[in-house]
């Protein structure tokens, strides 16, 4: 009896567009007329900039040279200087979020709408910033003013819309998609940020067509492959996903969430060394990262690992206690060492976390099966069916559930329905034969045992002795 412990393919933007604008290289050559500032030692004979855009120049000539510290102090000089501060607030709050001075940076950017109430970016960057802190309603706010201030304002369409998928609004963020595509049909980041909508909503040949837009707008887009990888690997391709997830590795080596894809990807293959090393590399550029950390644990309980099993999905849980798949596969550690009753009751947890997830209702039923509460795990079963009726190992086990019980009719109709579903899988041939066997349908019992055979499994052994017996039935 199987029990499903892969978790849900996770969806990913890496993050929204950079909502600030970009500094233009000509600036670095700017480096060599740096003044002093204090803190910011530089040669007597450079001259010091007299003028509020001078200071936010050389600003941002040292943010080219990723030096944010003496970029902001730069920053602040023309907050003093300029007749209205607005931009070099905007600049100042835009340094301190890439710094992690999230306060700081909320300051700044109200500053500059206090200095300058139809400053769309300074409105956006302030709601790009609060939907990263999950302030939500004030995000949407922000966003709606940057759009109402500037109609044309395509970053704002693609920032509210990133985070109206985030909020689940699916049809809100096709439609700022939408908008920020037709103000500019070369915003890659928005095609495949569209693409992430199709593909939650189960459209994944055109997720796949959206982020292969944005590839070509931009190949260099890691996110872009990463999000195609995800909708091949929801379609069955994983060599296409694993090809995309390569890319985007290959772009930014850094990228936790590809390395946690792939992984997952090998997983799925059966290529579980592969998957480990995938999950060993995401976890090391962040300890923190629940979800490669529940998939990693997930994999070591397939292999046998328990006690790394149980540190990674413990810590999992740790980082992130309302995430059911976790419950769900630590449940299927538990079920590994024996331990039922824990089981049990984390399957209950992931249930009460999400009561549509129906890999938690199958797996509680092999739990219930395994403890002889047969009825329980019938139940389960129905419930798991009810959620996902195109899920083959639910109809396979409770067709062997049926077969337990002696309704051999009731389990031949669960096991034909996984065969329409998965034609592939050796163990339902296996148990439909004998169910025919014993309801004494023995031409259809050699059929079903002969097509095991086809497969190469661990019931060909079985199905031989079960051919022979039935022919030499038949002789008779």
């Amino acid at each position: 009896m199987r029990i499903l412990d892969n978790p849900r393919f996770p969806l990913h933007d890496k993050d929204m567009k950079n909502p600030m604008p970009s500094i233009p290289l000509f600036l670095a050559a700017a480096i060599a007329l740096l003044s002093s500032v204090p803190g910011h030692a530089l040669p007597n004979d450079q001259v010091p900039p007299q003028t509020a855009e001078a200071f936010i120049d050389r600003g941002l000539a040292l943010w080219q040279l990723s030096e944010l510290e003496a970029a902001i102090l730069y920053f602040s000089h023309a907050i003093k200087l300029a007749p209205n501060p607005a931009i070099a607030f905007n600049w100042r709050g835009s340094a301190h979020q890439v710094m992690g001075n999230f306060d700081q940076a909320i300051a700044d950017f109200t500053e500059a709408i206090r200095s300058d109430s139809n400053f769309p970016t300074a409105f956006n960057n302030r709601g790009f910033l609060n939907s990263i802190l999950g302030n939500h309603s004030l995000a949407i706010a922000d966003f709606d003013k940057a759009i109402l201030i500037d109609p044309n304002y395509a970053t704002a369409f693609n920032n509210r819309g990133f985070l109206n998928l985030s909020m689940g609004n699916l049809d809100l963020a096709i439609a700022d998609f939408d908008q920020a595509i037709l103000i500019d049909p070369n915003y890659a980041r928005a095609f495949t940020n569209r693409g992430l909508v199709h593909m939650l909503l189960g459209n994944y040949a055109l997720a796949i067509e959206e982020h292969t837009e944005a590839i070509r707008l931009n190949p260099n887009l890691s996110v872009a492959f990463n999000n195609r990888g995800g909708a091949h690997s929801r379609m069955g391709n994983h060599a296409l996903a694993i090809a995309d997830f390569d890319q985007a590795i290959l772009i930014d080596p850094n990228y936790v969430m590809a390395l946690s894809n792939r992984g997952f990807v090998h997983s799925n293959m059966g290529n579980l060394s592969l998957a480990i090393a995938d999950f060993d590399r995401a976890i090391r550029l962040d300890p923190n990262h629940a979800m490669t950390l529940n998939k990693r644990g997930s994999v070591h309980a397939r292999m046998g690992n328990l006690k790394q099993a149980f540190a990674d999905l413990n810590q999992s849980i740790r980082l992130n206690p309302n995430h059911a798949n976790t419950f769900n596969n630590r449940a299927f550690a538990y079920i590994k060492m024996g331990n039922l009753d824990q089981a049990i009751a984390d399957l209950n947890l992931s249930i009460h976390l999400d009561p549509n997830y129906s890999r938690a209702f199958h797996n509680r039923a092999v739990a219930y099966a395994m403890m002889g509460n047969i009825f329980q795990a019938i139940a389960d079963f129905n419930q798991s069916i009810r959620l996902d009726p195109n899920h083959a190992d639910a109809f396979i086990n409770r067709g062997n559930m049926h077969i337990m019980m002696g309704n051999h009719a009731l389990a031949i109709a669960d096991l034909n329905q996984a065969i329409l579903i998965d034609p592939n899988n050796a163990s339902t041939f296996n148990s439909r034969g004998f169910a025919h066997t014993m309801m004494g349908n023995y031409i259809l019992a050699i059929a079903d045992f002969e097509a095991v055979l086809l497969f190469d499994s661990d019931y060909a052994d079985d199905a031989r002795q079960n051919l022979d017996t039935l022919r030499q039935w038949l002789e008779y």
